[in-house]
């Protein structure tokens, strides 16, 4: 495949691929490539394949075309070749890549994807200066200042987006603008904006935008099918010597034709915008950064405690951090499940990009695929707007399936292709997404014996047991009770209670002898309360509100107490009633609400029938 750039000239920089239409190049506003020089005929040669083979030809120019420095009238082109015309010397240059044939359909380009060892002809321009010449009417200067001066209150890259399509609407009406961001490894992340009455199928090609990105070139190509009337555009975007990203828009051709000046100009708009882009993107970085931080996330995102289990858990979060791949997190109700995916991502090497926490358990089935893959425009009623799902918001970073174990079957072979291939379709749309993110599962049943029973997909779970990590629960390891306390008595100091500093050590007492069926959010939830609770700076026994007499002696001796009988028997009869709250409750000769209290109280997980 082959491509025109020039090399010399007010549009140096700018490259057009050489296809079996013919490329016309002149001076004439109906030209494809319109050059703004009184040397330069109307029409003054034409650039195309035949057979294969780029060739020139010219068009009865009063000036001629040059190939290599001799006039020609017709020649066949190679890679290297030099064509002048005017003051405009063009290169021609071979990119050895294909658009797949399933992609080259209605509205996608025939461009290509850049291989890394392409070495471009023409100079990469890293510095301000020389997008800056092709403007050169006092009209150009003004809208560019326009543009800058309103720009510089957008404090969002959404926000920046919508000025910028504003700014240039008189202009180059653009009916998809998109920005596009490095994210390493070759990768860019893209922002969009599209008019709103324009088809969301509309956007400027993938393989455009690296490219311009990789070689560094302002890239043109006419669409085609049903939006052969468009034309993408793909403009390279630096902030002093760092390639920041991409500018790229989708406008209609005859937009391009009747303003000569157009890519010179949007050349320039995007070195103006490139800096405050790249600002922009940091400080959103860092504004949830701080936020994150004044919440105290960061100091809550801590597994507390010295145990040997603990210690263990510890030491699987970080192997699986390393590890980078998909993890299934095990525990009861409590134990930090949600804690421990947040440390997994934290010490990862897309700690920076974002953690997203999806509730399995409380997603309507019948909207599960709009809630992970998102929908788009009049895909239903109330459908207004594009909304992206849960896996697009998570690109580039970690999406967390809490409780993964209550997802129907069906809805686990949807949520399996998509973890799997890394791609899936929008609830209405009929076009591909690929995203990169990493899963990390959690749940609080016995998975294993799910897949046993026909109740969890075998593939599934295998896709999502990449790495296993276990939290203990906290009655099997009490020495890190009173660790625990201390670090949530701390926290509490910090919101609301700074006049309680303390532990009496008969509430020390009270907190080793109960057994703490809520585990880590049942203690966090009772020092809380202490601390509202107490009357001095001092949290005692009864300020703690635990159960009290024979149970809690039982338990503090290390005997089953009556709790624990309790909670035992009420999960015999559940599972042979087979989950049906009804049934166990007249086995237990108790009413149905008291059965209900009785779970929610020592945290039983109804069985799946």
């Amino acid at each position: 495949m082959f491509w025109v750039t020039a090399r010399l000239g007010t549009i140096r920089g700018i490259s057009w691929r050489i296809g079996e239409q013919p490329l016309v190049f002149g001076r004439g506003l109906g030209c494809d490539v319109t050059i703004p020089d009184p040397l330069i005929s109307r029409q003054h040669c034409v650039v195309h394949l035949d057979g294969g083979v780029p060739c020139v030809k010219d068009l009865g120019s009063s000036n001629c075309t040059l190939l290599n420095g001799r006039p020609v009238t017709e020649a066949k082109l190679q890679a290297g070749d030099e064509i002048a015309v005017g003051k405009t010397i063009f290169v021609v240059s071979l990119a050895e890549a294909t658009l797949p044939a399933d992609e080259a359909t209605a509205g996608e380009p025939d461009t290509i994807q850049s291989p890394e060892d392409d070495v471009p002809h023409t100079p990469h321009y890293l510095d301000a200066n020389p997008p800056m010449e092709g403007l050169d009417t006092i009209e150009d200067y003004v809208d560019l200042f326009r543009m800058c001066r309103n720009v510089g209150n957008a404090s969002s890259i959404a926000q920046l987006l919508d000025i910028v399509r504003r700014e240039l609407e008189p202009r180059i009406p653009c009916r998809c603008l998109c920005f596009c961001r490095s994210v390493g490894g070759g990768k860019l992340s893209v922002y969009e904006r599209h008019a709103d009455d324009a088809p969301l199928e509309l956007v400027p090609p993938q393989e455009l935008i690296e490219r311009a990105f990789h070689d560094q070139h302002v890239l043109t190509v006419r669409l085609r099918g049903p939006f052969s009337p468009y034309t993408a555009l793909a403009v390279p975007m630096t902030a002093g010597q760092e390639r920041v990203g991409v500018f790229a828009l989708c406008t209609l051709h005859n937009v391009l034709q009747r303003d000569d000046k157009a890519l010179s100009y949007l050349r320039a708009v995007a070195s103006q915008l490139a800096p405050l882009f790249h600002m922009i993107e940091q400080i959103e970085f860092f504004r949830s950064e701080n936020e994150r931080l004044r919440s105290g996330t960061a100091d809550r995102t801590t597994l507390v405690g010295e145990s040997p289990e603990i210690r263990k858990a510890q030491a699987q979060l970080r192997e699986a951090a390393r590890s980078g791949m998909p993890v299934l997190i095990l525990g009861e109700t409590g134990t930090g499940k949600e804690l421990a995916a947040r440390l997994i991502h934290d010490h990862s090497d897309r700690s920076a990009r974002a953690f997203v926490v999806v509730n399995c358990a409380a997603v309507p089935p019948d909207l599960m695929e709009s809630e992970f893959f998102g929908y788009e425009k009049g895909a239903f009623t109330g459908a207004m707007s594009r909304k992206l799902g849960r896996m697009e918001e998570a690109e580039g970073g970690t999406l967390f399936l809490d409780e993964i174990g209550d997802l129907s079957l069906e809805n686990q072979a949807r949520l399996l292709r998509a973890i799997e291939n890394g791609t899936f379709y929008r609830v209405g749309g009929n076009r591909e997404v690929q995203v990169d993110v990493r899963v990390v599962a959690a749940t609080n049943k016995d998975i294993a014996s799910s897949v046993r029973a026909g109740q969890f997909r075998a593939d599934l779970y295998h896709r999502i047991n990449g790495f296993t990590v276990e939290l203990p629960p906290l009655r099997e390891r009490p020495n890190d009770i009173p660790i625990l306390a201390d670090h949530f008595l701390r926290l509490t100091q910090e919101e609301r209670s700074p006049t309680v500093r303390s532990f009496h050590p008969d509430a020390v007492k009270a907190l080793m002898g109960w057994r703490w069926p809520g585990n880590v959010r049942e203690l966090r939830n009772c020092i809380e309360r202490a601390c509202f609770l107490a009357t001095d700076a001092c949290i005692r026994a009864e300020d703690l509100r635990l159960p009290t007499g024979r149970a809690h002696e039982a338990s503090a001796a290390g005997e089953p107490s009556l709790a624990d009988l309790e909670r035992k028997r009420i999960a015999e009869v559940l599972e042979k009633a087979g989950g049906n709250i009804t049934l166990a409750a007249k086995m237990l000769g108790v009413s149905r609400p008291t059965v209900y209290r009785k779970l929610a109280e020592y945290a039983i997980q109804t069985p799946v029938r």
